[in-house]
C-alpha cells in the first residue's frame, strides 16, 4: 500500500524555523509527476532525488535486496556520504524500514561516530530516514539531510507521509517506458488533477484527462461516500446520481475494492442499461482508493472487444492513484474550511459575549444613576401635584410625570437586559401550551399596535403539530418574542403580514417571526443585537433585540437573522427541547369546544368534564385551528358563528389536517341547512339549538373511538 496521506492541495504551506524543511505544493507536484512517469525506476529515482536537492535537502534512495542495500540515486553536494557503504553505519531500525529522526549534535550513538563525524564536516547537521513502500510493499529507504538546525518533527507529518509514497512509487518496476512525448503528455495530466480544491472540479477534470489519454467511448467518474449514499456520476456531458442497486457493477468494485474487467456491462440496472445504450462491449472498472480509504471508482468503456490493454490498465492505475489522492485533499481541505468556519464563529461568540459582558457592566450602573434621579423627579412632580390646584402648573407637572415614567420604562429594559439570573424561575412547558400562549400575547399585541397607529395587519399564526417539552420562563420567552414582532410592526409601515410559526424538529423548538417589511441593510444586521442600536434614531432605544438575544440566551437557545433591504426580515429562535422521557399513554379523551357564547361554552365545558373528558374552549375559530394544529384533539365541537371565523372554515381547517378528527357542529340554524351542505363540508354530525345535554352525550359518545 501506497504511504501518504495528502498533497498540498489540502494543507497550505506552513512556514517551519529552517525554509528547508518546507514540503511545498510545488514539490509535492512535482513529485507526484516524476513518481508516475514512463521512465525507468533508476531514472525516475535520480530525477526525484534531483528535484529534492533543489530545495536544499541532501538525500539518497537506497533499494532493499534482502540484507543488502543498493544505492539507486543520490543528490546533493554531500550526498555521496549518504549513500555510501549501503546502510552500514545506519541506525538498526532504519535499515528494519523504520522512519527515524536523528540530530548530529545531540543524538550521540545513532549512527557509527566515524559517519557521523565525517557528516558534520561536510555541513550536515540534521538527518531523517524514510521507508518507501510500493505496490510490491517494502522498496527501499529514504535518507533526507540538510544543513540547518531544526527539528523534522516541525514538519507536517501527513506530508512526509505522501513524499515517502511518492518516492516509494519511484522503485515500482512495472515495465512500462513510454515515450518522451507521451510522458509529457501524462506528466500535465497529472498536474492538471492536482491543479484543483473541488471534488466535482477534481472529478470533472478526471473525465477530460482520461478521455484525451485513452480515448475510451465510455468514460466515468464515480464518487461514492459511503454505505447507503448514492453514486456521484460524472460522465464527459452529464451528471447522474444512482443508488447501489441502480449502479451494481460500481457497488461490487468499491465494496470489494477490487477492478473488474468485464466484456459485457452486466446486471441490468440503470447504468448497464445507458452502457448498452452507448454500444459498449467491453470496460474497465477501477476501485478509488488512497490510504485504505474508498473515495469511488473509474470507468473506462469501448464499443470494440479487446481495447483492455495492458497499457489502458497501467495509465488508469496510474491516474486513478492521483485522481483518489485529489479527492482526498479535496476532502481534507472542505474539512479545514469547516472547522475554520467554526473557529471564526466562536471567535465571533466570544468576542460578541465579552461585548455584552462589558456593556452590561456599564449599563448597569448608568441604570443606577439614572433610576435614583427619576425617583427624585418623580417623587418630587408627584407631591407638588398634590399641592396646586393651578391648571397651567397641573399640565406642566402631568408632562413632566408622563416623561419621567417613560424614562423610567428604558430603564427598566435596560435593567431587564443587564441583569443576570439564574435558571431557578425555569419550569417544563409542553410546546403547544407555550406556543398557545405566545400566540394569544402576539395577536393582542398586533391588535393594539393597529389600533394605536390606525394600520391594518394579517397576523399569520401557524403551528405544525408540537411535541415535546421547554425548560422555561414563559413570560421572559414572550417579551423576547414580543421585541420581535414589534420590529416587525414597525418595519411593515402601512400594515402588511406579520408571521409567527412555530415547529418541532429533532431536539428543538423552533419559532420563527416573519415580515415583508424594508429589511436591513448588511451593517445593519452587524449591529442589530448590540444594545442601544436601532434602525430608527428618532423613535427606537434600541434594546429590544439585545434583550431578546439575552433572554434566548439564558434559554440556552439561538437567534438568527436573515435580512436584505426591501425583501423584509425572517427571525429564526431555537430553543432546546428536554430529552424524551419515557412515553406515557394518555388515555384521556379531549375535547376542543368553539363557541362565541361564554355561558353556552362553560356549560358544555362542565358536561364533558363530568363524563371524564378533558377540554378546552375558546371564542374564536382562528384560535380554534390554531389549538387544534398544535395539540392533539379526540373531538371538535364548533358553532357555525364564532366571533372571527365561520363553522365552515373551522371544520375546512379540521378535515384538511389529514388526522380524521370528528367535527359536532352546533348551531341555530340547523333547519337552513341544505343536506348537500353538510355532506359537501365533512362535518360529522349537527345538532340543532336548542338541544339537550343527553343529546349532546350521546352524539359525542357515537363519534368517539370507543377504544382509547
Amino acid at each position: 500500500m501506497e504511504r501518504g496521506v495528502l498533497t498540498a492541495a489540502a494543507v497550505a504551506d506552513r512556514p517551519v524555523e529552517s525554509p528547508e524543511l518546507v514540503i511545498t505544493d510545488r514539490l509535492l507536484t512535482d513529485l507526484a509527476a516524476i513518481a508516475t512517469g514512463g521512465d525507468s525506476p533508476e531514472r525516475r529515482a535520480a530525477d526525484l532525488a534531483a528535484r529534492l536537492a533543489a530545495d536544499g535537502v541532501q538525500c539518497a534512495i537506497w533499494r532493499l535486496d534482502g540484507e543488502a542495500t543498493l544505492t539507486v540515486a543520490a543528490a546533493g553536494e554531500a550526498a555521496a556520504l549518504l549513500g555510501r557503504n549501503g546502510a552500514d553505519g545506519w541506525p538498526p531500525a532504519a535499515r528494519r524500514g523504520e522512519t527515524v529522526r536523528c540530530s548530529l549534535e545531540q543524538d550521540l550513538g545513532l549512527i557509527a561516530d566515524e559517519r557521523r563525524e565525517r557528516l558534520r564536516e561536510a555541513g550536515l547537521r540534521e538527518l531523517l530516514w524514510l521507508p518507501l513502500t510500493g505496490r510490491q510493499g517494502a522498496q527501499g529507504v529514504l535518507v533526507m539531510a540538510t544543513s540547518e538546525t531544526a527539528e523534522w518533527d516541525e514538519v507536517d507529518g501527513d506530508r512526509l507521509d505522501l513524499l515517502a509514497g511518492l518516492a516509494g512509487r519511484v522503485l515500482d518496476d512495472d515495465g512500462h517506458v513510454g515515450t518522451a512525448d507521451w510522458n509529457e503528455v501524462f506528466r500535465a495530466a497529472v498536474l492538471a488533477l492536482h491543479l484543483d480544491r473541488d471534488a466535482d472540479d477534481v472529478c470533472q477534470r478526471a473525465v477530460q484527462q482520461l478521455r484525451q489519454i485513452l480515448g475510451p467511448d465510455w468514460v466515468m467518474v464515480a464518487r461514492w461516500e459511503g454505505a447507503g449514499q448514492p453514486f456521484d456520476c460524472h460522465l464527459p456531458v452529464t451528471r447522474l446520481s444512482l443508488m447501489p442497486d441502480e449502479a451494481t457493477l460500481l457497488h461490487h468494485v468499491v465494496t470489494s475494492r477490487q477492478p473488474v474487467d468485464c466484456v459485457e456491462a452486466g446486471a441490468n440496472d440503470e447504468l448497464a442499461q445507458r452502457m448498452r445504450a452507448a454500444g459498449i462491449v467491453c470496460c474497465l472498472t477501477m476501485p478509488l482508493i488512497f490510504q485504505g480509504q474508498i473515495y469511488g471508482a473509474v470507468q473506462l468503456g469501448y464499443r470494440e472487444p479487446n481495447r483492455i490493454t495492458g497499457d489502458v490498465r497501467y495509465v488508469a492505475e496510474q491516474l486513478t492513484f492521483h485522481l483518489a489522492l485529489a479527492l482526498r485533499d479535496a476532502a481534507l481541505l472542505r474539512t479545514q474550511e469547516q472547522a475554520l468556519q467554526q473557529l471564526r464563529q466562536a471567535q465571533q461568540d466570544l468576542l460578541q459575549g465579552a461585548k455584552f459582558r462589558a456593556l452590561a457592566q456599564m449599563a448597569g450602573g448608568v441604570a443606577h444613576e439614572f433610576n435614583n434621579a427619576l425617583g427624585g423627579i418623580l417623587a418630587r412632580a408627584q407631591m407638588l401635584l398634590r399641592q396646586t390646584q393651578d391648571a397651567r402648573v397641573v399640565k406642566g407637572l402631568t408632562t413632566i410625570s408622563e416623561i419621567g415614567w417613560r424614562a423610567a420604562e428604558t430603564v427598566r429594559r435596560l435593567q431587564a437586559f443587564t441583569r443576570e439570573r439564574s435558571e431557578e424561575d425555569f419550569e417544563p412547558i409542553e410546546a403547544g401550551a407555550l406556543w398557545r400562549r405566545l400566540a394569544d400575547a402576539v395577536r393582542t399585541q398586533v391588535e393594539d399596535y393597529a389600533h394605536d397607529h390606525g394600520e391594518r395587519f394579517h397576523v399569520e399564526l401557524q403551528a405544525e403539530e408540537l411535541r415535546g417539552v421547554v425548560q422555561a420562563n414563559a413570560e421572559e420567552l414572550i417579551e423576547a418574542v414580543g421585541n420581535v414582532v414589534y420590529n416587525a410592526l414597525e418595519a411593515t409601515s402601512g400594515g402588511g403580514l406579520v408571521a409567527l410559526y412555530a415547529a418541532t424538529v429533532a431536539d428543538h423548538f423552533h419559532l420563527t417571526v416573519v415580515d415583508r417589511g424594508r429589511g436591513m441593510s448588511s451593517e445593519e444586521l452587524q449591529s442589530c443585537f448590540d444594545p442601544f442600536f436601532s434602525s430608527k434614531a428618532e423613535t427606537g432605544v434600541g434594546l429590544g433585540l439585545s434583550v431578546t438575544y439575552g433572554i434566548i440566551a439564558r434559554h440556552r437557545g439561538e437567534v438568527e437573522i436573515d435580512s436584505a433591504v426591501g425583501q423584509g426580515t425572517t427571525v429564526s429562535l431555537s430553543l432546546p427541547l428536554l430529552p424524551a422521557q419515557p412515553a406515557v399513554v394518555d388515555t384521556r379523551t379531549h375535547v376542543l369546544v368553539i363557541d362565541d357564547e361564554a355561558a353556552l361554552c362553560e356549560v358544555l365545558a362542565e358536561l364533558f368534564s363530568t363524563a371524564g373528558y378533558e377540554v378546552d374552549c375558546c371564542a374564536g375559530g382562528r384560535e380554534g385551528i390554531d389549538r387544534y394544529q398544535a395539540s392533539h384533539y379526540d373531538l371538535v365541537c364548533t358553532d357555525l358563528r364564532t366571533e372571527d371565523l365561520s363553522g365552515w372554515e373551522v371544520i375546512r381547517a379540521v378535515k384538511e389536517a389529514g388526522r380524521q378528527t370528528p367535527v359536532l357542529l352546533l348551531t341555530g340554524f340547523r333547519e337552513q341547512l341544505k343536506q348537500d351542505q353538510i355532506e359537501e363540508s365533512g362535518v360529522d354530525a349537527v345538532l340543532g339549538k336548542p338541544f339537550t345535554l343527553q343529546q349532546v352525550l350521546d352524539t359525542a359518545q357515537r363519534l368517539l373511538p370507543q377504544e382509547r
